[in-house]
């Protein structure tokens, strides 16, 4: 009969009581401001996995165009010329192909000049615009460059600020 005392009391008929309705309340805002809390910051680790996603195919892209520059003499415009295993699709824009992935747009360029880009990554469909990129006379330095204020942000995570962009 000792163990009765720690149970909670119970109704006339016999029965146990269950939690009211403002301890479930109660238990329900704690849930919510946890996860109000917990959102924000998940989003971010998501897109910082994303956009070292974006970095590892802009240098693909780069090294494979140094690759390219090598065998012929100068970069090429046309990401579907170089030697890239990566999931997606190509597609033409204009007169510039570009590899399409789920989180990225790729291309190659040729631009002439000291400061030409080689490689270029956009992020597609996300609230995170930013711009990934590498210049030819610096291939093992990525340029972040934000659009809106998260890519911004999401820029100054990766990378250190020199003049207007971010150098991962």
């Amino acid at each position: 009969m000792a163990l009765d005392k720690i149970y909670q009391k119970t109704f006339l008929g016999g029965k146990n009581a269950g939690f009211t309705l403002i301890e479930l309340l109660v238990v329900v805002l704690i849930i919510g401001i946890l996860a109000a809390v917990a959102l924000p910051q998940y989003e971010k680790a998501v897109e910082k996995s994303r956009a070292l996603e974006g970095i590892m195919l802009v240098r693909s892209v780069a090294q494979a165009n140094e690759r390219y520059y090598l065998a012929n003499s100068t970069y090429t415009k046309d990401i579907q010329e170089l030697d890239l295993q990566f999931p997606g699709e190509y597609k033409m824009v204009g007169n510039t192909s570009s590899l399409e992935t789920d989180n990225f747009s790729c291309r190659a360029t040729n631009s002439l000049g000291v400061e030409a880009v080689i490689a270029l990554c956009r992020r597609r469909n996300s609230d995170y615009s930013y711009s990934l990129e590498i210049l030819k006379t610096d291939s093992a330095q990525i340029i972040c460059g934000g659009s809106n204020d998260k890519g911004e942000k999401l820029c100054s995570m990766l990378g250190r600020k020199n003049g207007s962009s971010w150098y991962l």
